[in-house]
């Protein structure tokens, strides 16, 4: 669905198959025979993010792009721009299934632990077209950190990094002012 490492880490060994064509950013449709399926680009999550909806199975693959978990923000603008496209897509398209790439929810809504490996008591319960519905108006109201919904959760980590870095800048800068304080104080009670 995108360049991620952990999306495209098994493309060499998928190459290496006979008949087998690994495709950078796949555009249009993809033709597997009797079957066709819709490439839809969604950027936000990445530059080159795309969905897949199969009609025949009237499944909507949205990898990143929305998940039962953290869906982490690179460009707000495209994103937005991403969510009302897709979400128009499904109010004009039979979709039964929204598959998302990974699950970071329990089954109480909480997340694990970012880059968790084990998942106890994962949340099963799939997405819906509510969900899709549900993105472009949460995505409106992000508040450029961190927003949270029932079913997943909206969060740019850059904008994190930055406010604590600033945070812990901050923080230094008065340690220093109380030292320097504490040093002269400590100078002059002693002259």
């Amino acid at each position: 669905t995108h360049g991620h490492q952990d999306h495209r880490a098994g493309d060499p060994l998928f190459a290496a198959l006979p008949n087998t064509e690994i495709l950078a950013t796949p555009t249009g449709t993809i033709e597997l025979g009797d079957r066709e399926v819709q490439v839809i680009p969604a950027p936000g999550h990445h530059p080159d993010h795309v969905l897949f909806y199969d009609e025949q199975s009237q499944a909507l693959f949205t990898g990143d792009f929305l998940l039962r978990g953290r869906l982490l923000v690179d460009d707000i603008d495209a994103y937005r721009q991403s969510a009302q496209r897709v979400s128009e897509f499904v109010a004009k398209h039979p979709v039964s299934h929204v598959l998302g790439a990974h699950i970071e929810l329990d089954i109480s809504g909480n997340p694990f632990p970012g880059g968790a490996t084990f998942h106890p008591n994962e949340s099963l319960r799939p997405l819906t077209i509510f969900d899709v519905q549900a993105l472009p108006p949460a995505l409106e109201n992000f508040n450029g950190f961190y927003s949270r919904y029932p079913n997943f959760i909206v969060v740019n980590p850059i904008h994190n990094l930055l406010a604590i870095a600033a945070g812990v800048t901050v923080m230094l800068a008065l340690l220093g002012w109380a030292a320097r304080r504490w040093w002269k104080r400590r100078r002059t009670a002693t002259a």
